[in-house]
């Protein structure tokens, strides 16, 4: 029997958004198969034709969301400021993965999801920055401290959004970052 591809796809998609509509609301951990496919309407032998376990769709997301950050990050050159690359390159995938990026990323979230953003982030940034800084020790801290950072500011604007435009938020977090905290607060406040 030949399977069709668009039919295939869409059967995919409808296992990921059941899965996605019950996540957002419970750990995975109480997450069952039967649940996510009684949800999506298909039976269990449909389920496995795509996923191994519940764990398996969660991966498919968030490899998904992290591909489509590489994808830009790789072709976006470093403008003279490394923190506004980086939280450009954030805002855009934010763009096309609000929801998504906004619970992985909280504490109902996956825990490990930042950490794998700032996994795959450092060896593409850190090949731009080559050009211009050296490779070791301060450089990973420099790394480490700006994109944990970026992802935790980030993380707090998308669940506030309405109290803050994206053009707002790039704005403030590039002074920020750029001039230091005292500074940004004597200049805000």
């Amino acid at each position: 029997m030949k399977k069709q591809p668009q039919i295939t796809e869409q059967t995919k998609k409808n296992i990921v958004e059941a899965f996605w509509s019950i996540y957002k609301n419970k750990d995975i951990s109480q997450i069952t198969v039967t649940e996510t496919i009684k949800k999506a309407g298909y039976n269990r032998a449909t389920f496995y034709n795509y996923f191994d376990n519940v764990q398996s769709i969660l991966d498919y997301i968030e490899d998904k969301i992290l591909e489509s950050f590489k994808k830009l990050a790789v072709k976006q050159p470093l403008f003279a400021d490394f923190n506004q690359t980086l939280l450009g390159d954030l805002l855009k995938v934010y763009e096309i993965y609000g929801e998504y990026f906004t619970v992985l990323l909280s504490e109902n979230g996956d825990p490990l999801f930042s950490v794998k953003i700032k996994n795959m982030i450092k060896p593409i940034y850190y090949a731009k920055l080559n050009e211009k800084y050296p490779n070791d020790f301060k450089t990973d801290i420099i790394l480490e401290y700006t994109t944990s950072a970026l992802i935790s500011a980030f993380l707090l604007w998308s669940k506030n959004k309405k109290t803050m435009k994206s053009d707002y938020f790039f704005e403030f977090i590039d002074y920020l970052m750029n001039n230091g905290t005292k500074k940004t607060f004597d200049f805000y406040f």
